[in-house]
Protein backbone atom coordinates (compact mmCIF):
# COMPACT_ATOMS: atom_id res chain seq x y z
CA UNK A 1 0.00 0.00 0.00
CA UNK A 2 2.90 2.78 0.62
CA UNK A 3 4.32 1.47 -2.37
CA UNK A 4 1.33 2.33 -4.51
CA UNK A 5 0.97 5.41 -2.61
CA UNK A 6 4.48 6.47 -3.12
CA UNK A 7 4.26 5.21 -7.40
CA UNK A 8 0.78 7.37 -7.20
CA UNK A 9 3.16 10.34 -7.33
CA UNK A 10 5.31 10.01 -10.04
CA UNK A 11 3.56 10.95 -12.83
CA UNK A 12 4.35 12.66 -15.82
CA UNK A 13 4.16 16.08 -14.48
CA UNK A 14 7.08 14.69 -12.23
CA UNK A 15 8.97 12.78 -15.02
CA UNK A 16 9.52 15.83 -16.47
CA UNK A 17 11.40 17.38 -13.45
CA UNK A 18 13.50 14.28 -13.22
CA UNK A 19 14.44 12.95 -16.44
CA UNK A 20 16.02 9.88 -14.61
CA UNK A 21 12.71 8.65 -13.78
CA UNK A 22 11.80 8.72 -18.23
CA UNK A 23 15.18 6.84 -18.64
CA UNK A 24 13.71 4.19 -16.12
CA UNK A 25 10.36 4.52 -17.62
CA UNK A 26 11.45 3.71 -20.90
CA UNK A 27 13.75 1.37 -20.09
CA UNK A 28 11.69 -0.70 -17.89
CA UNK A 29 8.86 -0.70 -21.13
CA UNK A 30 12.25 -2.14 -23.57
CA UNK A 31 13.07 -5.04 -20.89
CA UNK A 32 9.48 -6.17 -21.00
CA UNK A 33 9.33 -5.37 -25.02
CA UNK A 34 6.72 -2.72 -25.50
CA UNK A 35 9.63 0.55 -25.78
CA UNK A 36 11.78 -0.03 -29.10
CA UNK A 37 12.64 3.83 -29.55
CA UNK A 38 15.47 5.52 -28.42
CA UNK A 39 15.74 6.24 -24.45
CA UNK A 40 15.84 9.70 -24.18
CA UNK A 41 14.24 10.07 -20.62
CA UNK A 42 11.66 12.47 -22.31
CA UNK A 43 8.27 10.60 -21.71
CA UNK A 44 6.07 12.53 -24.86
CA UNK A 45 3.52 11.34 -26.86
CA UNK A 46 5.20 8.24 -27.76
CA UNK A 47 6.03 7.59 -24.77
CA UNK A 48 2.51 7.80 -23.59
CA UNK A 49 0.74 5.82 -26.62
CA UNK A 50 3.51 2.91 -25.27
CA UNK A 51 2.49 3.24 -22.11
CA UNK A 52 -1.27 2.83 -23.08
CA UNK A 53 -0.10 -0.40 -24.98
CA UNK A 54 1.44 -2.03 -22.00
CA UNK A 55 -1.58 -1.19 -19.56
CA UNK A 56 -3.80 -2.67 -22.18
CA UNK A 57 -1.87 -5.90 -22.57
CA UNK A 58 -1.96 -6.31 -18.97
CA UNK A 59 -5.57 -5.27 -18.37
CA UNK A 60 -5.20 -2.10 -16.73
CA UNK A 61 -7.62 1.26 -18.12
CA UNK A 62 -5.43 2.00 -20.75
CA UNK A 63 -5.03 5.67 -20.00
CA UNK A 64 -1.42 5.78 -20.75
CA UNK A 65 -0.90 8.04 -17.74
CA UNK A 66 1.29 7.05 -15.10
CA UNK A 67 -0.71 5.62 -12.35
CA UNK A 68 0.13 3.59 -8.95
CA UNK A 69 -1.26 0.24 -10.86
CA UNK A 70 0.80 1.07 -13.50
CA UNK A 71 3.93 1.60 -11.77
CA UNK A 72 2.99 -1.35 -9.62
CA UNK A 73 2.70 -3.94 -12.49
CA UNK A 74 5.38 -2.56 -14.64
CA UNK A 75 8.33 -3.45 -11.81
CA UNK A 76 6.43 -6.87 -10.78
Amino acid sequence: ASCKKAASKITYEEISKHPTFGFILQGVLAGKGYYALNLDGVCGAKTKEIVKKFQKAVNLTATGEMNADTWHVLFN
